[in-house]
């Protein structure tokens, strides 16, 4: 039985055999495209919040389109284009 040095995050992984180590990896892998899918739907839902919020402002006349981007980290353009759809409606 061949054993692998490899020494990841902490983990000493001189345990496993190579088929194990084989197993290993790809569970990684396939737990880190998991978890970057996550990240990506909080940050998309985060985002989704922060415009829903922005609109909400927008239309009670509470903060300038320039505060609004300012205080949400949002790209000026976008709350620009919510303010003009709000002037439309």
């Amino acid at each position: 039985m061949t054993h692998t040095g490899l020494y990841l995050k902490g983990l000493d992984l001189q345990i496993f055999n190579n088929k194990d180590m084989k197993n290993f990896k790809v569970a990684y892998k396939f737990a880190e495209k998991q978890r970057l899918e996550i990240d990506y739907a909080l940050n998309k839902g985060r985002t989704e919040g922060k415009l829903e919020m922005a609109e909400k402002l927008l239309e009670e006349n509470v903060f300038s389109a320039e505060k609004i981007a300012e205080y949400f980290g949002l790209p000026l353009s976008q709350i620009k284009e919510i303010e003009a759809s709000l002037a439309h409606a």
